[in-house]
């Protein structure tokens, strides 16, 4: 039988500073989660100026050439500058994001446990760099070799010829075979194996009978 874990504890199996951290959190919940958040949220606006630094660059060289040309050089290469920044800035948090997540988090593999806990925070830290590049940047260039290096070296390992739908969330400790599709905002639960060339779809995620599908609509349109 599994251990049932318990989500109302103020104890912390820990000992020295980490338990004392677990046991603060659990009893303080609001207040230490906003204590805890504070930081990391200045260390989120780090990652973002960091990887904005190249686009400021190239903005004001951009400025600077122009300086004395006719208004509207200086304002298609102010918009051009914009533009062209963005896609520098994506492409340098792709490569920052990863690095930082290597340093300050590690390897990780697939764990349960209770949400106010040490434990979590490599978690929340991780995701949290998979967020600042997804939400900003990913969707505009995926799927594309710059999107798959990203996911790659954040630790995901990408099966042959899968197709994963916009926006699926694959949850951890999950398996998907060669060639199987996961369809679009669809949720695959932790520890869930999709064999090889198979179809899987919804909240969560299950196994979809494609060629039954396509069956019953024929039928419905032969009618």
């Amino acid at each position: 039988m599994k251990h049932k874990l318990d989500l109302d504890t103020t104890s912390s199996e820990h000992r020295g500073i980490k338990g004392l951290f677990e046991r603060l959190l659990r009893k303080f919940k609001t207040a230490m989660y906003i204590f805890t958040m504070l930081p990391i949220y200045l260390f989120a606006c780090f990652v973002l100026g960091a990887s904005l630094t190249p686009s400021v660059v190239f903005f004001r060289f951009m400025q600077d050439l122009n300086l004395h040309s006719p208004n509207w050089v200086q304002n298609f290469s102010f918009a051009f500058s914009l533009a062209a920044g963005y896609f520098l800035y994506g492409t340098t948090l792709v490569i920052i994001a990863p690095v930082l997540n290597k340093l300050l988090v590690g390897n990780l593999s697939a764990w349960r446990g209770n949400y106010y806990s040490a434990e979590s925070l490599k978690w929340f830290l991780h995701n949290g760099f998979t967020y600042l590049a997804r939400f900003t940047f990913l969707e505009f260039v995926t799927p594309s070799p710059l999107s798959l290096f990203f996911y790659r070296a954040m630790g995901m390992k990408i099966g042959a010829k899968c197709t994963i739908g916009l926006k699926a969330t694959i949850m951890g400790g999950c398996e998907i075979g060669e060639g199987a599709k996961l369809l679009p905002h669809s949720v695959l639960l932790p520890k869930t194996k999709v064999p090889a060339g198979e179809t899987w779809g919804g909240v969560p995620a299950q196994k979809i009978d494609v060629r039954k599908i396509y069956a019953d609509n024929s039928e419905k349109e032969a009618a």
